[in-house]
């Protein structure tokens, strides 16, 4: 059984298609960068077994680097759409002067730039793909577009709606160092600390006995209700914008108590909106105790 979904990702080099590729991965699709034409069909072949590929489908950069490209195009495309493959081509391009902007800003060579300007070598990729222009299934001028346009746009052409925003919420002990992976970080060494109670000292925030004792703290419902009316009013601008994961860690001081409470209640809350995929991680509820932990 083949992928029954190909997508090809080709235009002008600087026009946005590694931002395409990355953001069709987040999709789903089974993605690769920079194939030959004719490596097309055993492509599609290999991933015959790759679940994957098989339920989402499969996206290709194919650009003028492909050097096979104007030859075996049409062979190939023909080939595989008698095999039952779905195969839409998308052409991105933008204008001339936003391309020489573009490469100003990342200073990376033109690939046709090496024995011509930049300008010369736009030009000369122009005509190269000119054959793939014409039968694309969709041209996209990206000179104007904002990465979040962009992203809608290529929403409108799969016909679905964008992939859920997944959000980890982790906890972690401050004093085995902070959480560098986090786009958020919550700080909750001020609550009421558990590890002083004697009855209390040896269970983890999981326990349904330390989550009562440190949430009837006012302190503690009001911190934690602020917190999740944060994250609810921007988790929608963060998905709109083209972000598709989103880290919040939650520490205090030995990552056992306060925080592995305070993530579990923000995870279950979290993860009642619609659209969001939660998750959750305790980095540290696992440490040997040998020592004491104020946590």
């Amino acid at each position: 059984m083949l992928p029954k979904k190909l997508l090809i990702i080709t235009g002008l080099s600087g026009s946005g298609k590694s931002s395409v590729l990355h953001l069709l991965e987040d999709q789903g699709f089974f993605t690769v960068d920079n194939i030959p034409v004719g490596m097309l069909p055993e492509l599609i072949g290999i991933l015959s077994q790759h679940p994957k590929a098989l339920e989402n489908g499969v996206a290709a950069v194919i650009d003028v680097r492909s050097l096979d490209l104007p030859d075996c195009l049409p062979r190939v495309l023909d080939d595989l759409k008698r095999k039952g493959v779905d195969v839409q081509i998308l052409f991105l391009e933008a204008s001339e002067d936003v391309l020489l902007r573009r490469y100003s800003l990342t200073r990376r060579r033109h690939p046709l730039g090496f024995m011509n300007s930049l300008l010369e070598g736009i030009g000369l990729e122009r005509k190269q793909l000119a054959q793939f222009r014409r039968i694309a299934d969709r041209i996209i001028d990206t000179s104007a577009l904002s990465s979040a346009q962009l992203r809608a746009e290529i929403f409108s052409i799969l016909a679905r709606n964008p992939a859920g925003l997944q959000v980890t919420v982790s906890s972690f002990g401050f004093k085995y160092g902070v959480a560098l992976d986090a786009d958020f970080m919550l700080d909750v060494r001020f609550l009421v600390n558990p590890y002083y109670v004697e009855t209390l000292k040896h269970l983890s925030g999981r326990d349904e006995p330390v989550q009562k004792y440190i949430y009837s703290d006012p302190m503690a419902s009001s911190f934690l209700h602020q917190s999740l009316e944060l994250f609810e009013s921007i988790i929608p601008v963060y998905h709109f914008s083209g972000k598709n994961y989103l880290q919040i860690a939650i520490g205090c001081t030995g990552g056992r108590h306060r925080s592995v409470f305070a993530a579990e209640w923000l995870s279950e809350r979290l993860g009642r909106i619609d659209g969001v995929e939660c998750r959750i991680k305790h980095r540290d509820l696992e440490r040997d105790e040998r020592g004491g932990r104020k946590s």
